[in-house]
């Protein structure tokens, strides 16, 4: 099992692109590019409550409900 802090985690999470993760569709991928998140390492690194930029739609803040438990397909 990983530790959610250690180098393997990192180094796994870094690997996988948010589409590759069970519950994160291409909108939502769409969406969280938009704000730099593009990989399981960063939303897991990322501020939940970050948002895009004023260029963004009103409702692209990060759908934390969506993908907190977001699992590798």
């Amino acid at each position: 099992m990983l530790k959610a802090d250690s180098a393997e985690t990192k180094a796994l999470l870094q690997r996988f692109e948010l589409g590759d993760l069970w519950g994160v569709g291409r909108r939502l991928v769409e969406r969280l590019a938009v704000i730099g998140i593009r990989t399981g390492w960063d939303l897991a690194q990322a501020d939940p409550s970050a948002s895009a930029d004023s260029s963004a739609s009103r409702s692209s803040a990060l759908p934390w409900s969506c993908v907190a438990s977001a699992e590798l397909r």
